[in-house]
């Protein structure tokens, strides 16, 4: 019994010390429409149930009017009683709110689209619980709104986890809370894995939204992508430099992103296990061995040592240069792995038909892959 006593003190121990202190409960106040019953002790002439009018007066038998929105129930008391002092010596009078009002809290963006009761003490997490928000709380800004006038902003996620940084009321009535949406839609196509249309935030970049697409293809680039809008198109180049930055680019609503196929491109071909054409990743340096490996290294009857790489001179015929890529892997002789140029081709093994020196007549890359493709 004993233990049973002292196991009840320590969670009624924990729960105390966990509970924040409670703030002083808000006091009513009058407002329009309210129904207030004055009895003056001894006088029933003098007593009334009245209501505040649309001016926000209180009018009765004996006191006339008074002032009685914005006040609380013992400010008007005290203003009535300090009226029946010049009619009575020392009158005792009974000032009651016999019925409130109602008064609301007005919501917008929300799924609520009736107004909210207002009750004192009301703090902003249960209106926005009372409220019903369409999307995450992350996808909204929070603005509240009091006499017209806008006075405080939100993060509606800080809030909602306890920061004490973020106003959480208390509320008043007649106060507006408006949720204002941050997303909104953009198409995404191209080289990107999963095209279609996204739901993006309102201060997204262009980065975000092919990210949402689940980035580009391998044959896609990301330093010349197109963003089309209404009537305007943007080229926009999102690729991490080599500093590590990139071109900022903000979307809006109805924003088409379209990433480009990548025209930085290299070719190997001859004895190899995977001949073609390799894209070279945006701001990536790509070498012979590179380019070796990414083609899953050569075929049986492959060799290192003769290895052709053949490349555009810009005026529509190709150079050919013999490297020995051995000289590289066993002795480590870097000018044996030259750094590619998008559209080099690289052949592994001897060309068929014609020697190395005659590729440097060759004045069509279709021309050239006609021979050396097996």
């Amino acid at each position: 019994m004993r233990r049973l006593v002292f196991l009840l003190a320590l969670l009624c121990a924990a729960f105390g010390f966990s509970q924040t202190p409670s703030t002083p409960p808000t006091v009513a106040k009058v407002h329009i429409g309210d129904e207030i019953v004055v009895n003056v002790a001894g006088f029933k002439e003098y007593n009334g149930d009245y209501h505040v009018s649309d001016d926000g007066q209180l009018t009765g038998v004996g006191f006339g009017s008074v002032q009685a929105e914005g006040r609380t129930v013992d400010e008007l008391k005290a203003e009535i009683l300090a009226r029946f002092k010049k009619i009575f010596k020392d009158p005792t009078i009974d000032v009651v709110m016999e019925k409130q009002a109602y008064q609301y809290i007005y919501v917008i963006g929300s799924q609520h689209t009736e107004p909210i009761i207002y009750k004192p003490g009301f703090d902003l997490r249960q209106i926005v619980g009372m409220a019903g928000l369409t999307e995450a709380p992350e996808l909204f800004d929070c603005r509240v709104s009091r006499a017209g006038e806008p006075v405080h902003s939100v993060d509606l996620p800080k809030l909602l986890k306890g920061d004490v940084t973020q106003w959480d009321g208390p509320m008043q009535a007649d106060d507006v809370v408006t949720f204002l949406t941050k997303v909104f839609h953009v198409t995404v196509s191209g080289e990107v894995n999963a095209p279609g249309d996204y739901i993006v935030r309102n201060d997204s970049q262009v980065e975000s939204a092919i990210a949402q697409a689940r980035g580009v293809t391998k044959d896609g680039t990301l330093q010349n992508v197109l963003v089309f809008r209404g009537q305007d198109v943007f080229k926009v180049d999102v690729s991490a430099s080599a500093e590590g930055k990139k071109e900022l680019f903000a979307l809006q609503p109805g924003d088409s992103v379209v990433v480009r196929k990548s025209d930085n491109a290299v070719y190997i071909l001859g004895e190899v296990r995977m001949p073609g054409r390799y894209v070279v990743a945006d701001n990536k340096t790509v070498t012979v061995a590179d380019l070796l490996a990414l083609a899953q290294g050569l075929t049986p009857s492959g060799s290192l040592r003769r290895v052709t790489l053949v490349r555009p001179d810009g005026a529509g015929k190709f150079k050919a240069t013999a490297y020995n890529l051995d000289e590289f892997l066993k002795q480590g002789k870097v000018a044996s792995n030259p750094t590619l140029q998008s559209g080099d081709i690289v052949l592994f093994g001897q060309p068929k038909q014609f020697q190395l020196a005659s590729l440097n007549q060759i004045a069509s890359t279709a021309y050239l892959l006609k021979f050396i493709i097996p």
